[in-house]
């Protein structure tokens, strides 16, 4: 893809070398009374029941903070992650799933693609352990303008569009930092919708960009900042006008929500 003309040259602060400590930032995401925070999280997980079944296998890599159960419609999840936590189930490389062939109804990816070292071999594990029809379902950075700027002053994360994110050979991430980061990446992959399927042998059949206001609102997840407490209907009043914003694919959205199918 074009590479965006303003702010589109590669931004790559220092990467985090640490593992970050998610039990705060879990105990922050499961107070109730964080009306900001909540919403996002649940905006985040709920769409993708409309893709799952009770009676589904699926698997969350990168389950983070491990608050999927809370939103998902099935139990029959399990959470893994690269670093292990009272609250995941097992320990996994992205890379090289441990599970077996046709065996997952679906995989959740919640802001960890763009974390992964080589996108384009998970996408070739995920084909792999997927049974037909099996769902990939995606949140993650949309990298627009306004995220683009907010990275440059908050030097938080970093991106870079200066690669070919579909060669084998290229590790576009660091694999001994997991919090290594480039938030362009699922730009490159989604942008050429054609050369994903080619490439990857699954089918795109959602790339929606979503969020600004809620997401700003909210205080931020694995980050903290400040932000003001509203309650509910005026959160849903707001993720109405981030649905219209949102239209404005290249300059407001910060997230997207994706689902890539295993034909």
């Amino acid at each position: 893809m074009k590479k965006p003309n303003l702010f589109g040259g590669p931004f790559l602060p220092e990467e985090n070398k640490g593992e970050k400590d998610l039990t705060y930032y879990r105990e922050r995401a499961l107070d109730r009374s964080n009306i900001n925070l909540q919403f996002l999280i649940e905006k985040r997980f709920t769409w993708m029941n409309d893709y799952i079944k009770e009676d589904m296998h699926g698997v969350e890599i990168g389950a983070g903070i491990g608050v999927t159960r809370d939103y998902i419609k099935t139990n029959n999840i399990e959470l893994t992650d690269c670093y292990y936590h009272p609250w995941i189930d097992r320990v996994v490389d992205a890379m090289k799933l441990p599970y077996e062939d046709n065996s997952i109804d679906f995989l959740i990816l919640s802001n960890v693609i763009h974390h992964v070292a080589s996108p384009v071999l998970f996408f070739e594990e995920a084909k792999r352990v997927l049974r037909k029809k099996g769902f990939i379902l995606i949140n993650d950075v949309k990298c627009s303008l306004f995220v683009r700027i907010l990275f440059r002053i908050l030097n938080h994360e970093g991106y870079s569009y200066d690669l070919d994110i579909f060669d084998r050979a290229l590790l576009v991430n660091k694999p001994d930092l997991p919090w290594s980061a480039n938030n362009a990446v699922c730009d490159l992959l989604f942008s050429d919708q054609e050369r994903f399927q080619n490439e990857t042998g699954l089918k795109i059949i959602e790339d929606k960009p979503v969020e600004f206001f809620v997401f700003l609102l909210s205080g931020g997840i694995s980050s903290e900042f400040k932000t003001i407490k509203l309650n509910r209907k005026i959160l849903i009043i707001l993720d109405k006008i981030d649905s219209i914003l949102s239209c404005l694919s290249s300059i407001f959205p910060l997230s997207r929500q994706s689902v890539i199918v295993k034909e």
